[in-house]
């Protein structure tokens, strides 16, 4: 586990609650539900990186991609959607805060 990251993670997600709970960063939000996998891609209030993240059938969430922009979002956003259509339901992590084993080796 990569500390650092981990402890910059949680900083950023305590100081971005009250900003979290108003909703608003939701406002440009793209997400939608297909066979039961909800894709959901925002710029939250933590990270402030626009990411995709997805939810298999109440499976935890998993990060699949971060954006610069939010042109790069949506297509991103479309990409995952057309993924999901052609069956596909094995989604990495990309392990944004480094909270995976680091010698749990590459793919």
């Amino acid at each position: 586990m990569d500390t650092e990251k981990a402890m910059n993670g949680l900083s950023n997600f305590i100081g971005s609650l009250p900003e979290a709970m108003s909703g608003e960063h939701r406002k440009e939000a793209m997400n939608i539900e297909i066979d039961g996998v909800v894709i959901d891609t925002v710029c939250p209030t933590d990270t402030r990186k626009w990411e995709t993240g997805i939810e298999d059938n109440g499976k935890p969430w998993v990060i699949v991609e971060q954006y610069k922009d939010m042109k790069e979002a949506t297509i991103g956003h479309n990409k995952w959607c057309q993924l999901v259509k052609e069956g596909k339901r094995d989604f990495k992590d990309i392990n944004m805060w480094g909270l995976e084993d680091d010698d749990e080796g590459e793919d």
